[in-house]
């Protein structure tokens, strides 16, 4: 009996253990919905979303009853011909984010101030977040808001009102507004001979938000009327796919840069463009570049900077196409649009098919024009959600928290955009696990926007192909350390080459502009060899040191390495040292110890003749112009043959300049105890200083006369028996007291 109690027993906890992990499993995990829906309803009981059948009789996730999205700041408004240009910053009011339930930003106008928006007033709308600039045709001045919508047809709160703004004048005055409509015009009634050359510019032109340009393939009046007066530019045929292009004669006696202003256009800070044009040139056309660009222009017209997309220095004899999208700096209110043969000498370069966009709607958007900038800081946090862990038909708004969410159990492809956004997420919700092999193209990836942080960011038109950009967050900082790579162009003939290179720079205070940093530069087979530099650069005054090394591709460039520093200011004490295959050369003093050695040959004068002398003191050998360094000893070596008929001596002394000069070294007696039998090998060894305090530019000259004996002396020298007179560096004249004084 007890053994059948022990095992019912048993039976018991194993039907607990059961129990208990069948209470712990998610109760839709395993469920589906059958020709029905789960509703999510907020923790107020308000219903604000439906997944599964819709009343409709489709099925999928819908967002009903959403958030007010945040209130959109007043829009910008310009008159143009036909209407007004209204711009939205894509910003909201008190800085708000955008929400993740966004749809789309109203464009409200009428005719009075303070309008209510509704259905009457809507004008137009912008599909993107990040705002852009839409036409709203208009025969009379508007007054222009804005209301943000999202995906559950929330209205956000209206913004505030600009304006009344009307269209612009066809002519200024001569035509008043609205006299001159549609209607009134015939078939044709316009032609380009009754339009005044710049009576409609490019402001006044209601461009939509396609092609911003009015000419785009160079074929019309519009061009005619832009080069008519250019003598250096005009249209050539036939195009790329077209009747005809914009040509330039880059041909110059230097290196000249020729430009052509094509139209200005309105532009906001933040805002982007796409640009792209098709170029070709002649096989012999030489500069630095073909270029298209913007020029941004504050509120007075003073040039902010330019956004720029240009080829590379070699000729390209087919039509080749460039394009790249630029950015509108801070304080921007227009942009003249410029062709251009940059730094260009000869050839020619054509133009065709040119393109401008704003880059505001899907398909027109390009990489990098939603960035970090454009996420509100902390809207997807990263630790509490795993790869694969939602799936929308399981989540009832608030029910699930990172805690309880098990592998699997949430799928991305069942959630559609705005049923989860920012503030349904806990901190550390989203972790570094759950992106998988994610790329970032293009743009700019930062870590913060403001403060401590590091910016990623991708090339520019220039060789800069990457950056990454360490900010400390100090205010003291004026620029940060940066790490950046490069593709620069060489040419050898036809031969167009690319030499990688990266560098490394310091960070900079504000205050100072001395620039500190490491480059390194690959080796190119057969064009060019290695390099590196570590460098403190001259900037503002400040004081230079670099080390320099090359490592040669070929045996026609040696290799080398180079170390130079120069003190500040500019102009102050410098050295350079170099090392080659062929040995080490200084330009300035070696110290050993402490101990300044000497730095050698300074000057040689030799005398392959004989010169003879007696009572007359006469001139044996001269230098040349010798500078004697302050501070510094000179070694004077005298060596030759002489000869007297009687044993005696000769007198010996070396002057400045000439035979009656300053004496620097005197009574150098040299005895002859031969007599005329032979000559006598002369070697005499002296020191001269100089420690005037400044250098002394002369030249040394040996002299002699007769000793004890009245006789006549022969210095003999031959081209076998040569007889010099050598200087030498010989060190500082501080470890040479006593001697001689220049």
């Amino acid at each position: 009996m007890s053994s059948d109690i022990a095992r019912l027993a048993a039976r018991v906890a194993v039907l607990e253990r059961q129990l208990a992990r069948t209470t712990r499993t998610a109760r839709l995990a395993y469920s589906s919905i059958e020709n029905g829906a789960v509703e999510v309803f907020d923790e107020d009981g308000s219903l604000r979303a439906i997944v599964g059948q819709q009343p409709d009789g489709t099925s999928g996730v819908i967002a009903v009853n959403g958030p007010p999205p945040p209130t959109p700041v007043a829009p910008a408004v310009a008159p143009v011909l036909g209407g007004i240009a209204v711009s939205w910053a894509g910003a909201f009011t008190d800085a708000a984010a955008v929400p993740l339930d966004w749809a789309r930003l109203e464009i409200h106008g009428a005719a009075v101030n303070g309008f209510e928006p509704t259905p009457a007033t809507l004008r137009a709308t912008l599909e993107s977040p990040q705002g852009g600039t839409v036409l709203v045709p208009a025969d009379q001045p508007l007054y222009v808001g804005l209301v943000a919508r999202s995906t559950s047809g929330t209205a956000s709160a209206p913004s505030g009102q600009t304006g009344p703004v009307g269209p612009a004048a066809v002519v200024a005055d001569e035509v008043l507004d609205g006299i001159v409509d549609e209607l009134a015009l015939a078939e044709a009634a316009v032609t380009r001979n009754k339009i005044a050359v710049g009576a409609v510019d490019a402001d006044r032109m209601a461009i939509g938000t396609g092609n911003l340009l009015p000419d785009a393939s160079f074929e019309g009046p519009y061009t005619d009327s832009l080069i008519e007066e250019n003598d250096d530019w005009s249209t050539d045929g036939p195009g790329n796919a077209s009747v005809r292009c914009l040509r330039v004669n880059a041909a110059a006696p230097q290196q000249t840069t020729r430009s052509l202003l094509v139209m200005t256009l309105p532009a906001l800070p933040g805002e982007r463009f796409f640009l792209a044009v098709d170029y070709k040139t002649s096989a012999d056309w030489t500069g630095s570049a073909a270029k298209f660009y913007l020029r941004w222009l504050d509120g007075t017209g003073a040039t902010l900077g330019f956004g720029v997309i240009q080829t590379p220095s070699t000729p390209a004899t087919g039509w080749t196409r460039i394009s790249g999208q630029v950015r509108a700096p801070a304080n921007t209110v227009n942009a003249t649009v410029w062709l251009e043969t940059y730094q260009s000498s000869a050839g020619q370069v054509y133009f065709d098919n040119a393109e401008i966009r704003t880059v505001v709607i899907a398909g027109v958007i390009l990489a990098g024009s939603i960035g970090t900038p454009e996420l509100a800081a902390d809207s997807i946090v990263a630790e509490k959600v795993v790869a694969q862990t939602l799936t929308g038909r399981e989540i009832k708004f608030a029910s699930i928290t990172g805690d309880h969410l098990e592998v699997n159990s949430a799928r991305l492809a069942l959630l559609t955009a705005g049923v989860i956004n920012a503030s349904m997420l806990d901190a550390d919700a989203i972790n570094g696990k759950t992106i998988k092999g994610a790329v970032i193209t293009g743009g700019v990836l930062r870590t913060a926007a403001t403060g401590q942080r590091v910016v990623i960011s991708p090339g520019n038109t220039n060789p800069e192909t990457g950056s990454i950009e360490f900010y400390s967050g100090s205010a003291n900082e004026a620029a940060p350390a940066e790490l950046s790579t490069a593709i620069a162009y060489g040419s050898d003939g036809p031969v167009t080459y690319e030499i990688p290179s990266v560098a490394l720079s310091a960070p900079r205070v504000n205050g100072s502009a001395q620039e500190t940093g490491l480059f390194l530069q690959g080796h190119v087979p057969g064009y060019a060899g290695s390099v590196f530099n570590l460098y403190a650069n001259e900037l503002s005054g400040n004081g230079v040191a670099y080390i320099n090394g090359y490592g040669a591709d070929t045996a026609a460039a040696g290799s080398s390495i180079e170390l130079h520093v120069r003190d500040a200011p500019p102009g102050s004490a410098r050295s350079t040292a170099k090392l080659t295959s062929s040995g080490f050369a200084l330009d300035g003093d070696l110290s050993v110890y402490g101990k300044s050695q000497g730095r050698g040959f300074v000057a040689q004068k030799t005398l392959s003749v004989n010169v003879t002398f007696s009572s007359t003191e006469t001139s044996l050998i001269t230098t040349g112009s010798i500078t004697f360094k302050n501070g510094r000893a000179y070694r004077v070596t005298l060596w030759g043959l002489h000869g007297a008929a009687s044993d005696s001596y000769a007198l010996y002394r070396i002057r400045k300049n000439t035979v009656s000069g300053t004496i620097y070294k005197d009574q150098i007696r040299v005895n002859n105890l031969q007599a005329s039998t032979a000559n006598a090998a002369l070697s005499v060894q002296t020191i001269l200083t100089n420690t005037t305090g400044s250098d002394v530019t002369a030249a040394l000259c040996w002299t002699g006369t007769q000793g004890g004996v009245a006789q006549t002396w022969t210095l003999a020298a031959s081209s076998s028996n040569v007889a010099y007179l050598l200087v030498e560096d010989c060190g500082s004249t501080d470890d040479y007291t006593g001697q001689a004084i220049l």
